[in-house]
């Protein structure tokens, strides 16, 4: 079972409706009917606020129907230290962002050194005119 099939289920089961996912989430009506009928893929970051608003934990929207086998390992999903969940896609674009970060600082101390030696050829210029 998909997670949003799963969803989807215990939302009814609870009686919640799609505006108060859409309030929650901060989307539009159409986009949560969209996620929960399997047309749009749901954000990583949206799989927390459903299992809040379905007091389940996320372990739980992950399960087959009444199975305790879970699927989070089969779902694409990793999990940090501060219990986000990120796609893989997210942790690449993440890993990405770090390296030219990386790039930036180590480009950033170069044109530090340049500036630094270029003042002291500046100042033994002056020295001997």
């Amino acid at each position: 079972m998909d997670i949003y099939l799963r969803i989807k289920e215990l939302a009814k089961k609870k009686k919640i409706t799609y505006k108060e996912f859409a309030e929650a989430l901060n989307v539009t009506e159409i986009q949560v009917t969209n996620y929960l009928n399997g047309r749009s893929k749901i954000i990583a970051d949206h799989i927390p606020v459903f299992a809040k608003i379905l007091e389940v934990s996320i372990e739980d929207l992950f399960r087959q129907n009444g199975s305790d086998k879970s699927r989070l390992k089969s779902f694409d999903v990793t999990k940090s230290k501060d219990d986000t969940y990120y796609c893989p896609e997210c942790i690449k674009k993440e890993k990405r962002l770090k390296e030219l970060e990386a790039i930036i600082k180590d480009k950033q101390k170069i044109i530090n050194q340049c500036e630094e030696l270029l003042a002291i050829y500046r100042d033994e210029k002056r020295e001997c005119c």
